[in-house]
């Protein structure tokens, strides 16, 4: 397998940087052929009879990874559940960070010259610092297309270098990535300012929920009809039950649509994923399981129905529809969750940094602009909307402050410029409540004199106590005869 220009200058850079360090973290966007450098340099190192060990923290991945290998050549062992031993004649292992974690103080593996990690946004958690612990004295190579962390924890007590690969901008203009369009619902979005938050991010049960509405599910099967009909796309979850729902909306709207979760079967996993490719699934529904890492090249569009407060998470979903398509067709990215809104569009340049950051989720690094006919997200950089050419509606005019005109200040008279009620005594307020004889004409009382409408529900509830002797019940029904008998009926 040959690499692309820019996958040998990445390759070639990171390698000049170990020389510096022993610990480097590559940075390059999803889409871009992580899997394919570092196989290239697996295969290079082995080839000087150097031992190198990559670690993935999915089963998915640790398959992609074989592939990846052996269309490279390079031999190699594999740990995962299930797998107890390895042969030890090949000098590089493929290992699940989960069952190689576990395995450590019980099997002798041998140590790597290289620990390679995929995803290696992850390597601040714990498992992954016990193998790199463990292995203390080998280099470190980590990749990765997004490395920041919901948390703000940054990974500089990892790796001591970060080298930068090309972004998505220019991978799309190269034509090593599709361009896409982004749409909403022209419904509008769903409000999750109430959602509450449960480790850093919006709580999965209250997701489920809210994006579970008949409205916004509609929302889903329409604008997917609209803007995808027919054509392969993967639609993101908040939840397990939420994935397996819309795929049976999905079907009940004449769509052939399954659902993926870590609770299948390894093949059955691969077929429905397969699906896309083969024709069999249109629209394959998931919570998490084909986010991150995953190539699926098959598929034109995602549905993202899951709002998250992860720049990570949102750029690993939209990276999944970036793959080049062949008929050089433009991605289609339908955001029920608005996360667009949030994080920015997929091609919009980040500033990466290893340390860390306690920062608050706020606005992108440029907002994005929505155009009034399509719907259509963009950056506002052209004259017109870059999807259906029609103009910008006039920016709203800003509000001026009233100009400041001379003049003397007068003193304010209690008698006549202060509020009613401070011009009536108590026995005068009284007077004029008793004559009010429902609880409406109390509560205009009370909008005249300045007073709240706790007031006239106070003076309402006193009148109606069966313990009240404030209020002259005859008196009050003298009144009431008296105005049914003028005509006034309220």
């Amino acid at each position: 397998m040959q690499l692309r220009d820019y996958q040998a200058d990445l390759l070639d850079r990171a390698r000049a940087a170990m020389r510096d360090s022993r610990r480097v973290l590559v940075v390059a966007p999803t889409g871009s052929g992580k899997t394919v450098v570092f196989a290239h340099l697996a295969g290079r190192v082995a080839a000087r009879g150097k031992r190198v060990c990559i670690l993935v923290h999915r089963v998915e991945l640790l398959d992609q990874t074989a592939d990846t290998l052996k269309a490279s050549g390079v031999s190699f062992d594999v740990i995962r559940a299930g797998a107890c031993a390895i042969d030890g004649s090949a000098t590089v292992t493929v290992a699940s960070v989960q069952t190689l974690a576990r395995r450590l103080d019980r099997h002798q593996y041998a140590a790597p010259d290289l620990l390679i990690i995929d995803e290696c946004h992850h390597a601040v958690a714990s498992t992954w610092l016990r193998i790199i612990d463990h292995w203390g004295d080998a280099y470190v190579m980590g990749f990765t297309a997004t490395p920041e962390r919901l948390d703000g924890t940054g990974l500089g007590d990892i790796f001591a270098q970060m080298v930068l690969g090309p972004t998505v901008a220019e991978l799309i203009r190269s034509g090593h990535l599709a361009d896409f369009v982004c749409f909403r619902p022209a419904r509008g979005l769903v409000d999750t300012t109430k959602v509450k938050r449960r480790l850093g991010d919006f709580s999965a049960a209250e997701l489920e929920d809210l994006m579970g509405g008949s409205a916004v599910v509609g929302d889903a099967v329409a604008e997917y009809r609209k803007h995808m009909h027919g054509r392969p796309a993967v639609l993101f979850s908040p939840s397990l039950r939420h994935a397996e729902y819309m795929a049976e909306q999905f079907r009940a709207a004449g769509y052939r649509s399954v659902s993926v979760d870590g609770t299948l079967t390894d093949d059955e996993r691969r077929r429905r994923i397969r699906g896309l490719a083969d024709g069999s699934v249109e629209v394959l529904t998931s919570c998490d399981l084909i986010s991150e890492g995953l190539d699926v090249p098959a598929i034109q569009g995602i549905i993202d129905m899951k709002p998250t407060l992860s720049l990570a998470a949102h750029r690993q979903r939209v990276g999944r529809a970036l793959r080049p398509k062949p008929d050089r067709s433009r991605a289609v990215i339908l955001d029920l969750a608005g996360n667009t809104v949030r994080h920015g569009l997929p091609d919009q340049e980040r500033t990466w940094v290893l340390s860390s950051e306690r920062r608050r989720p706020g606005p992108p690094v440029a907002p994005v602009r929505l155009c009034e006919a399509c719907f259509g997200y963009s950056d506002g950089s052209t004259p017109t909307c870059p999807y259906c050419d029609a103009p910008w509606p006039a920016p709203r005019p800003r509000r001026r402050m009233p100009k400041a005109k001379p003049g003397d200040l007068v003193e304010v008279s209690r008698e006549h410029d202060a509020a009613p009620h401070l011009r009536l005594s108590g026995e005068a307020v009284r007077a004029l409540a008793r004559g009010c004889d429902s609880l409406r004409q109390l509560h205009a009382l009370a909008r005249r004199l300045g007073y709240s409408q706790g007031w006239a529900w106070r003076q309402w509830n006193v009148r109606n106590s069966k313990d009240s002797r404030s209020v002259d019940r005859a008196e009050i029904d003298a009144g009431i005869e008296a105005r049914r008998a003028a005509g006034d009926n309220t």
